[in-house]
């Protein structure tokens, strides 16, 4: 069985009439909830947008793709967000480009909806409604209980409410529908302690927050998927290109690029003249305070002892050849040229590969992290190596992996803050 999702949304007035949201924002909230459910891995959904259309345009672009979910078996995944039109007898009614608040007949009617769900014997059905009275959608969804469909609603609002858009956002969308695209990144909608986020737990996250943030009280039903797994959450990695300009300078991270530039210009034939060659340059990121005096302070470059073990961390990360002379390797030259354009992208890959040394994935730093932020802890190197230790018996030195944390951080696979607090690279 595959997964098709038909995303609905108008530029129309939603909720006060004088307020309008703009087909810019329409098109961006589609595109990124597209781009949300179509790289789902094995749980991804096919993707179609009827976005701005007119009644008669809708239907037949929903029609189609039902038709087309019928015949392949495939759950279909609705969402709307747009204005909505509850009737005296509690039907709800959509609001389309050219429709008219006084004339039901200009929009379309959600049993309609159903009822093609249902002559295409459509076997899973998940309805995501963003829109005043969206709860009242659940009455209509009991049809396919005929035929053993089985269905979970996801409502921003009751039967009876209206929902509301958060119009102080830069991006002024519907407040469930906010939360739902923060959803995909944030570990709280996961089923605890898995990776899985099933339809229920994404409800619940959202629900969360939006009562939170507003008055209104979103709505759900189930109908037999509310377990059912929607996707299983991993964050997609962003290894920007070039040097972090933020970095300290006295980092390992700006030290291993130090080292690294002025053995792309030459070699050297061990590590002590390398060393007195760097000490006459006196880079500053290697400058190092000392007390001359009471009140008075220098800066001398750092010891030959101290200035190794960065050698040591280069040659650990594949950066430098082993054996002398002193020169870049492969991955050091590649990593340097261009003013370090492919320096993270690099350095991620070297560190990648030793972290696996210790047995640890990058999706075990987030699952720890992800869980502190859970538990309302801050994620810092001391707890982040203890909970390592524990749980997985990484036995390295605590220094070390600091280091090695730091860089991490410092590439992009990690978020990091000068306060040494990490995070997944949920927003990059």
């Amino acid at each position: 069985m595959g997964r098709q999702a038909i995303l609905i949304a108008n530029s129309i007035s939603y909720g006060e009439r004088s307020k309008n949201i703009s087909i810019s924002v329409i098109k961006s909230l589609i595109e990124g909830l597209d781009s949300s459910l179509s790289y789902l891995g094995e749980y991804s959904f096919r993707v179609n947008k009827v976005v701005n259309e007119t009644k008669e345009g809708a239907q037949r672009r929903i029609l189609n793709e039902i038709r087309s979910a019928g015949r392949q078996g495939d759950m279909v995944l609705m969402y709307y967000f747009g204005h909505a039109v509850k009737s005296n007898d509690e039907e709800l009614y959509l609001f389309f480009k050219k429709s008219k608040w006084e004339e039901l007949p200009t929009m379309i009617r959600v049993g309609e909806l159903v009822g093609w769900l249902g002559s295409y014997r459509i076997p899973k059905v998940i309805m995501i409604f963003d829109c005043c009275y969206g709860g009242t959608v659940a009455k209509k969804l009991r049809l396919l209980d005929a035929y053993g469909g089985e269905f979970y609603l996801m409502a921003s609002v009751t039967p009876r409410e209206k929902a509301l858009v958060d119009y102080k956002d830069e991006r002024p969308i519907g407040v469930f529908s906010k939360f739902l695209m923060d959803g995909f990144n944030n570990p709280k909608s996961r089923l605890r302690p898995t990776r899985d986020v099933t339809f229920k737990s994404m409800f619940d996250f959202i629900n969360k927050k939006t009562k939170k943030r507003s008055k209104q009280t979103p709505y759900d039903v189930d109908g037999g998927l509310q377990s059912e797994i929607f996707f299983k959450q991993t964050t997609k990695l962003f290894i920007p290109n070039g040097l972090k300009t933020y970095v300290p300078k006295k980092s390992s991270y700006k030290k291993i690029f130090i080292i690294c530039t002025y053995l792309l210009i030459k070699t050297f034939d061990n590590e002590t003249i390398f060393y007195n060659f760097l000490k006459e340059k006196e880079p500053e990121e290697f400058l190092t305070p000392v007390k001359v005096s009471p009140g008075r302070v220098e800066y001398e470059f750092i010891g030959q002892e101290s200035f190794r073990k960065y050698l040591v961390l280069c040659r650990v990360l594949e950066l430098l050849e082993i054996d002398d002379p002193l020169r870049l390797s492969a991955r050091g030259k590649r990593m340097t040229r261009s003013d370090g354009k492919l320096f993270n992208y690099e350095l991620f890959g070297a560190l990648k590969k030793i972290w696996k040394r210790y047995g640890l994935e990058f999706a075990d730093f987030e699952d720890i992290i992800s869980d502190k932020l859970l538990n309302n802890e801050i994620p810092t190197l001391t707890n982040i190596y203890r909970d390592m230790y524990l749980s997985k018996k990484v036995y390295i030195e605590k220094e070390i992996f600091r280091i090695l944390l730091d860089l991490t951080g410092y590439v992009g696979a990690l978020k990091h803050t000068n306060d040494r607090t990490f995070f997944p690279p949920f927003t990059e």
